[in-house]
């Protein structure tokens, strides 16, 4: 991936698949810990290696660092198929609303 950042970028857009929100709270084996914690990814638990939310924010997370990439120059989105459906993170356009209409 870093080849391809050499040029000049404004920002770089992790995009993931969304999931509901209900399928987070169900995989938690804690019952009381993702989405219900504040800044529960970010909080030792054991319902991280089942929590999607958790995977997506560390991977980009990794990823930044790995690349050294500034904290304002990442954005996380999910695509969900669904619509409606309330998701892990805010959809593309209001995570990036500097991106363009059409990725």
């Amino acid at each position: 991936m870093k080849p391809y950042l050499q040029d000049e970028y404004d920002q770089l857009l992790f995009s993931y698949h969304g999931i509901p929100e209900r399928h987070v709270l169900k995989t938690d084996p804690t019952k009381q810990h993702c989405m219900q914690v504040e800044n529960c990814c970010y909080k030792a638990s054991d319902s991280h290696p089942t929590c999607y939310r958790h995977q997506v924010t560390m991977t980009s997370e990794l990823v930044a660092k790995k690349l050294g990439l500034k904290k304002t120059s990442g954005h996380k989105a999910t695509k969900a198929a669904w619509g409606a459906i309330p998701g892990c993170y805010p959809a593309r356009r209001s995570a990036c609303p500097t991106c363009p209409k059409r990725a």
